[in-house]
C-alpha cells in the first residue's frame, strides 16, 4: 500500500512540474523556477489544506491570501 501512495505522489508530481515547463514555455510562469521543486511544493500546499482547516483562523480569508500568495510566486507578479 505504501508504495502505490508513494508513486501516486510521484505522478501528481509529475504531472505538476509537467505543468509548470508548459507555463514557462507559454510565458505564463517565471522562467527560474524549478519544476520539480515547484511541483513538489504545490502538492505539499495542496496536502497540508487538511491541516489549516483543522487549525487555521480566519481559514476562508487565509486560504484566499495563499492562493494570491503562490500565485505571486509563481507568475513574479
Amino acid at each position: 500500500m505504501q508504495d502505490a501512495v508513494r508513486i501516486a505522489h510521484q505522478q501528481f508530481a509529475d504531472m505538476f512540474a509537467e505543468l509548470v515547463r508548459t507555463g514557462q514555455r507559454e510565458g505564463a510562469l517565471r522562467r527560474d523556477l524549478d519544476p520539480h521543486a515547484a511541483a513538489w511544493w504545490l502538492l505539499s500546499l495542496l496536502h497540508a489544506r487538511t491541516f489549516r482547516a483543522a487549525f487555521m483562523p480566519e481559514q476562508a480569508g487565509l486560504e484566499g491570501q495563499l492562493v494570491t500568495m503562490t500565485l505571486n510566486t509563481l507568475t513574479g507578479h
